[in-house]
């Protein structure tokens, strides 16, 4: 089992470096003005299956411009692994069990098996739910689409995403800093304090004592 999982790997791998591989997001072209422009993504909800719902953000996935498939690799145990896009049971997703030839005109709108009956419709009974509040992509080329589903066509923008820019903040302004207080090499002298004049009284009348002994031993 292990032998044949690193064997479907290397395949995988190898087919992809071979292909000629582009980056390529789905956006939704349609007459109603609420869904016209926004975008697709995929969201798990099966082993090996992600169904695709309308959403403001495209999901980045592949384009195989040799096998002509839109795919996203699925990563885990085996990275190299894709899944593809196609419609299955009436729900637009990417699976590993199929690959649908997709195709892109000079406009960028895609065809493929049930791309001309492409809706986005809710509550279409996902295994999570998810279409009770976000539009699911269903198609129903022989009819029977859902009440209040809204048709619409897919179209493929190639290349790398533009990273999002965001206009740069002002610089704060900067303030003058307060000027530096000159300083001088040279050691301040101290200037010498007086005594107090109490103690200038004591040496003095010391003084005058001592005098006075003396002129009695004259």
């Amino acid at each position: 089992m292990k032998f044949t999982t690193l064997t479907t790997a290397l395949v995988f791998t190898a087919a992809n470096v071979l292909a000629d591989i582009v980056p390529v997001q789905l956006f939704v072209q349609s007459d109603d003005a609420a869904l016209n422009g926004q975008a697709l993504t995929s969201t798990h909800e099966g082993a090996g299956i992600n169904y695709f719902f309308v959403d403001t953000n495209a999901q980045q996935l592949q384009y195989d411009e040799d096998n002509k498939q839109v795919f996203a690799l699925l990563g885990g145990n085996i990275p190299d692994a894709r899944q593809s896009l196609l419609v299955s049971g009436n729900v637009l997703q990417l699976t590993v069990a199929g690959a649908a030839e997709v195709t892109f005109d000079s406009d960028g709108v895609a065809t493929f098996d049930g791309s001309d009956a492409l809706y986005a419709a809710k509550n279409i009974n996902d295994p999570y739910n998810y279409s009770n509040v976000r539009f699911a992509v269903v198609s129903y080329p022989e009819g029977g689409a859902p009440a209040g589903a809204i048709p619409f066509k897919i179209v493929g923008k190639f290349g790398e995403p533009e990273p999002e820019t965001s206009s740069a903040a002002p610089e704060p302004e900067t303030s003058t800093a307060p000027p530096t207080p000159e300083t001088s090499s040279e050691v301040p002298v101290p200037t010498p304090t007086p005594a107090p004049a109490a103690a200038a009284n004591v040496r003095v009348g010391s003084l005058m004592a001592v005098a006075g002994a003396a002129a009695l031993l004259l």
